[in-house]
């Protein structure tokens, strides 16, 4: 009997300890502890490096950001290889957006596309656009399209852009339609600051 109120009292007593430690401070972390950094020891980033981890100009929207509009969502395929979608060949299409987060009181300037059109008697057409999210009208604010067929990759851009300064009563988007034979590598948006 003597044995287990031995343990108990040498129990109680170690937790007391921590407590009155724990209390005291003895082994509480403080971050005024840690050593601070050298400065001088930090390589210094070139602007255009420190641009990029922000969110600056351009605003690419990759291939892998667009969805179907649920109108024939099994006729494209994403190649995660290559980086575009594509028409799957069915005779059939899709069209497809993506979001635009382009910061509130920046001027877009220019609206690019990287596509490869391949079919001679279809043209692809990249629109950027815009919602009023009071009224729900949405509009086109600039588009490009691609002419003839071609199987290298095309840069596809237009500087002529509605209502260019991005307002936060809208929500922005990219859209187009993929035909057999058609891909969307990306769509970019050059913008100037706010």
């Amino acid at each position: 009997m003597m044995r287990k109120s031995a343990r108990c009292i040498v129990r109680l007593s170690l937790l007391v300890a921590l407590v009155i430690g724990v209390a005291a401070g003895a082994w509480a972390w403080n971050p005024n502890d840690i050593p601070p950094i050298n400065d001088d020891s930090i390589e210094v980033t070139p602007d255009h490096e420190r641009n990029q981890r922000a969110y600056s100009s351009p605003m690419v929207v990759p291939a892998a950001a667009f969805h179907s509009d649920g109108g024939d969502a099994d006729s494209h395929n994403f190649f995660f290889n290559y980086g575009y979608i594509a028409g799957d060949g069915d005779g059939s299409s899709t069209c497809m957006y993506a979001p635009l987060n382009v910061p509130t009181g920046a001027t877009i300037s220019w609206f690019y596309a990287n596509v490869t059109d391949n079919n001679a008697g279809l043209d692809m057409t990249v629109f950027l656009r815009r919602v009023n999210k009071d009224t729900g009208y949405a509009e086109i604010m600039a588009s490009v399209t691609s002419s003839g067929a071609d199987s290298g990759i095309d840069s596809l851009n237009s500087g002529t852009i509605t209502e260019p300064l991005v307002a936060w009563q809208f929500a922005y988007f990219v859209t187009t339609c993929v035909y057999d034979d058609f891909k969307l590598y990306n769509a970019r948006v050059y913008y100037d600051e706010p």
